[in-house]
């Protein structure tokens, strides 16, 4: 997995390619949210101004310690699962989505 810190102007680094993303505060073991996109790059950007999940969108908004971690994806079969493991996995703070074992 690809690792960024969660700051406009990085952007850029982000591919604009499908995959499964994490959200994470660099200082703690727990996973804020994880979900997938068609676009990383357009997520990662969506995320930072406007996310639809304003809890997240707190978390976010000013601070550093946030990251943004990335998986390319190949096919949505292989996207959707990958999304619903890691879920399973790590049990994010934010998603509202639970995928039961």
């Amino acid at each position: 997995m690809k690792d960024y810190e969660f700051n406009l102007g990085l952007e850029y680094s982000v591919p604009e390619l499908p995959g499964v993303y994490l959200i994470q505060e660099q200082s703690s073991p727990y996973v804020l949210y994880i979900g997938r996109t068609n676009n990383l790059r357009t997520r990662f950007k969506r995320h930072l101004k406007k996310t639809h999940n304003w809890r997240l969108k707190k978390n976010i908004s000013g601070n550093s310690n946030v990251s943004f971690s990335y998986e390319i994806t190949i096919s949505t079969k292989e996207m959707k699962q990958k999304e619903k493991d890691y879920i399973q996995r790590y049990n994010p703070v934010y998603n509202e989505i639970r995928y039961q074992e």
